[in-house]
């Protein structure tokens, strides 16, 4: 039943449609747990251990088929993936731990701690520098924008709490033999779906259009075995110049105005500040055109004798060139630099293949005509603290680029960019998302997808994107109901401890309680 229950947690986060299944997904897991009552707590934590591995290698199978061109080590793409798996499968585990433990010796049913207990583990995975929120459970939704409007309260672990409390009525609904108490546990499921759906479609209605910023999204398809060869490295570029020339031509004769221009992640494939054949193509782009440009590219400086790059993105303007950048601040972990390098120094020695990137430090928000920005970098955009910074900060839209590519025809890149949607809902500002292969998409400021493009296809795409009223709950008071969560989980861990030092007798529950099957105190 743990091995089944990973299967389906992993099951919405295909391109498939199938986020619904996270309602019960986790039932059979509550099962097998159901049955460990007089056993040890062990067993428990590795019952979860066991669907935490099963579910990360369904959710990460992609991780084998990323390019090992690309690092230093033969064959350690699927170590990779199984050292990720028994790191992630430590979260279920504790959550599985906790809520058994909960149950022995207080009593608490699952459904009152399961739902608190799962996001205080998913908060405390996705803290530090190798958080990995990646595919939180709140995440399976991001293609129903009606189930995804309670966000803007709670954030994304509101729904993860939400789908853990459907989870648990479904479990106690099918386990309960007292038919009054089973109306009470259905009356429940039947809350943490239909409430937050009407709540939905009540906030869908009342969306009002207001002002609006038109984007040309480029999104060129370049191949990671020649996006740096430099027999390439000129001509890629042109491709992006060439296609955003098209597309800026194709706008006007349809009579439509373009207000930026964006390329994804590294577009320009140089130190564009200090390669000037690569920056004055840009310029004369610019001056031609007569429209702004948002682009990723390397950059580097000298501090205190020691050269440090930087993965980077820059507005330039026409006539002004290259007039403001953001500095990428969350890095990935083991791709762009080996964590921990200024505690541990003899990690600098350790290649991987990674970029070795310094991180940004300046949460920038681009000014653009009467309009703000800031700009997510790749994966910065499954951060929700660090976009609402930026929301904070002034942003009134979301600039997401990224390089998709590496992840080839598989379902990360479809995680990837669907994640990206709850940032909108969240702070009710929208987002545009450039991807050197797709998804590319412009997202509104409550979660509906305008448009799209497919992956691995040579495209420019126009979109115009309301910017909304830039202010929610969530976007004010930030991760509070993720911070709450966890602190019930530390809670509930500590008051375990102390009572078992106390009482160590009330470990299991009792023997006559075995007889029937109620997993709720009488």
């Amino acid at each position: 039943m743990s091995v089944f229950s990973g299967v389906l947690a992993g099951l919405p986060f295909q391109p498939l449609q199938l986020g619904l299944v996270s309602y019960f997904s986790l039932v059979p897991l509550l099962f097998s747990l159901s049955l460990t009552d007089n056993e040890s707590l062990k067993k428990a934590f590795w019952l979860g251990y066991i669907q935490g591995v099963v579910s990360s290698f369904v959710i990460f199978y992609w991780i084998v088929f990323l390019p090992e061109k690309e690092v230093r080590v033969p064959g350690i793409m699927f170590p990779a993936l199984a050292a990720l798996a028994l790191y992630l499968s430590l979260y279920p585990a504790i959550f599985c731990l906790s809520i058994s433990a909960l149950r022995r010796r207080f009593r608490i049913p699952y459904i009152i701690s399961a739902p608190f207990i799962w996001c205080g583990t998913e908060y405390l995975r996705s803290l530090g520098v190798i958080g990995f929120p990646w595919a939180s459970f709140g995440y399976a939704l991001s293609p129903f924008p009606s189930l995804l409007q309670i966000a803007s309260l709670t954030g994304v672990a509101g729904l993860s709490f939400l789908i853990i409390l459907s989870n648990t009525s479904i479990f106690h609904f099918l386990a309960e033999e007292r038919r009054g108490i089973k109306f009470v546990f259905l009356l429940t499921l039947l809350i943490s779906i239909l409430g937050p759906l009407a709540h939905g479609k009540n906030v869908l209605r009342r969306t009002e259009a207001g002002r609006s910023i038109s984007v040309l999204l480029i999104q060129g398809n370049i191949g990671s075995d020649v996006k740096w060869d430099e027999r390439y490295r000129y001509k890629n570029f042109q491709k992006f110049l060439d296609l955003t020339r098209k597309g800026i031509s194709d706008a006007r004769r349809d009579g439509k105005k373009i207000d930026l221009v964006i390329w994804p992640e590294t577009a320009i494939p140089s130190h564009v500040r200090y390669e000037y054949s690569f920056y004055i193509a840009v310029a004369d782009m610019l001056r031609e055109t007569g429209i702004p440009l948002l682009s990723g590219y390397p950059d580097s400086e000298l501090d205190g004798g020691e050269r440090h790059t930087y993965n980077a993105a820059g507005l330039f303007l026409p006539g002004l060139g290259l007039v403001e950048q953001y500095r990428k601040i969350h890095l990935v972990p083991f791709g762009e630099r080996i964590p921990f390098q200024t505690v541990l120094t003899f990690l600098k020695k350790v290649d991987l293949g990674e970029a070795d990137f310094s991180e940004g430090k300046d949460y920038t928000v681009f000014s653009l005509g009467g309009s703000r920005f800031g700009t997510l970098i790749c994966f910065e955009s499954i951060f929700a603290p660090l976009a609402r910074q930026m929301a904070v900060n002034g942003a009134e839209f979301f600039a997401n680029i990224t390089n998709d590519e590496w992840f080839g025809r598989t379902a990360a890149p479809y995680q990837h960019a669907y994640m990206a949607i709850l940032r909108t809902v969240e702070n009710r500002i929208p987002l545009v998302r450039c991807a050197n292969t797709g998804v590319s998409m412009a997202v509104d400021p409550y979660g509906r997808v305008l448009v799209k493009t497919g992956i691995f296809e040579t495209s420019s795409v126009l979109a115009e994107v309301p910017l909304g009223p830039g202010k929610s709950f969530y976007r004010e008071h930030g991760e509070y109901f993720g911070k709450a969560c966890l602190g019930v989980l530390l809670a509930g861990i500590l008051a375990c401890l102390i009572l078992r030092k106390r009482h160590p007798h009330l470990s299991p529950l009792p023997r006559g309680e075995r007889k029937n099957k109620v997993c709720v105190p009488s």
